[in-house]
C-alpha cells in the first residue's frame, strides 16, 4: 500500500500520516505496540503450587493413597497442566524465559501426569506396582530435575526467590527420580522427593 492510499486510509479513520513515520521509498514504517500483561507467574506457580501440594501429599504417604491420583490428576492436568502452561505461554510473550522454561515444562508435565491417569483408569496402561521400579516415571522426574536444575541456574541472577523455589523442585525430581528408579511407590527417596 503506498503512502497516498495509507494516508487516505488513515485519514478517513481520523488518525494522520506525519512525515517523520514514512521511509524514503514512501511506504510507512511499521510501528511496534507493546501491550503491558499480568505477571504470568501469578498463574503459573498458583497451578504448580497446588498440584503439587496434592500430588507430593499422596507420594509422602501424609494424606490419601495412590489410588486417590486418578482424582487427584484430573486436577493436577487442568490447574497444574492447562492453565501453567498458559502461564508458561504468556511468559514468552513477555520475554520472561525462565518463566517460559518453567511454567512450560511443568505445565506440559502435569498434562501428561493426567493424561496417564486417566489411560491407568481405563485399563489402558498399567499401574505403578508397590516396592517394583519404575524407569519409565523415573525418566520422568530425571528430565524435569535436569531441566528445573538450568531454570535455577538461570533464576539465580534474577530473582533469589524464584531460584529457590526452583532449586528445591529440582532436587525433589531429583529425589523422586532416585525413588521410581530403585523401587517405586513405597520408596524412602520417593516419599522425600
Amino acid at each position: 500500500m503506498s503512502t497516498i492510499d495509507q494516508r487516505r486510509e488513515r485519514a478517513s479513520a481520523g488518525v494522520a500520516i506525519r512525515d517523520e513515520d514514512v521511509w524514503r521509498d514512501g511506504f510507512a514504517r511499521p510501528r511496534v505496540f507493546l501491550q503491558p500483561i499480568a505477571a504470568p507467574s501469578a498463574l503459573g506457580l498458583a497451578g504448580f503450587s497446588v498440584a503439587t501440594m496434592m500430588v507430593a501429599l499422596i507420594q509422602a504417604g501424609w494424606l490419601g493413597h495412590w489410588s486417590d491420583l486418578g482424582v487427584v490428576g484430573l486436577f493436577a492436568m487442568t490447574f497444574g497442566g492447562i492453565a501453567q502452561f498458559a502461564a508458561g505461554m504468556w511468559s514468552y510473550k513477555a520475554r520472561d524465559v525462565v518463566a517460559t522454561v518453567a511454567h512450560g515444562m511443568w505445565g506440559a508435565f502435569w498434562i501428561a501426569f493426567g493424561l496417564l491417569q486417566i489411560f491407568i483408569l481405563a485399563g489402558k496402561i498399567p499401574a505403578p506396582v508397590p516396592g517394583a521400579a519404575n524407569d519409565a516415571l523415573g525418566l520422568w522426574f530425571l528430565g524435569l530435575a535436569y531441566m528445573t536444575g538450568i531454570a535455577a541456574i538461570a533464576a539465580t541472577t534474577e530473582s533469589i526467590g524464584i531460584a529457590a523455589v526452583l532449586w528445591t523442585l529440582a532436587v525433589g525430581s531429583g529425589l523422586s527420580a532416585a525413588g521410581w528408579f530403585i523401587s517405586g511407590i513405597g520408596n524412602t527417596w520417593l516419599g522425600a522427593g
